[in-house]
């Protein structure tokens, strides 16, 4: 039985999340198969925008983007989240997250 490609969005796309995408597409260089980008979230619409569309270059669709982390886990079947908000945020969005049912990485 193949492996289920993973289904992985990124909340806060602004700072360290630089350095965690261009992680994911060096993985997506080796391992195409692995996941794909399905969402970006911030609460700047264009800085989700930007990631979606670098994501986009990546894989074959467009990421759906949000500037609301309740309403992305709500319309999304994620696996997991990335989750690179800002620290005082890491754990009301990982609480949301693991509720909803995804796996999360945080930093710090």
């Amino acid at each position: 039985m193949p492996n289920k490609k993973l289904s992985l969005a990124i909340t806060g796309c602004g700072g360290m999340a630089h350095g965690h995408l261009n992680g994911y597409k060096r993985i997506k260089e080796k391992e195409a198969d692995k996941f794909d980008f399905v969402s970006m979230c911030d609460p700047v619409e264009e800085r989700a925008q930007k990631f979606a569309q670098e994501a986009s270059e990546t894989q074959d669709s467009m990421p759906k983007v949000y500037t609301n982390l309740e309403e992305m886990l709500e319309k999304e079947n994620l696996d997991a989240v990335d989750i690179c908000s800002r620290h005082s945020d890491h754990h009301v969005n990982g609480i949301a997250c693991l509720d909803a049912g995804a796996n999360i990485m945080i930093e710090k």
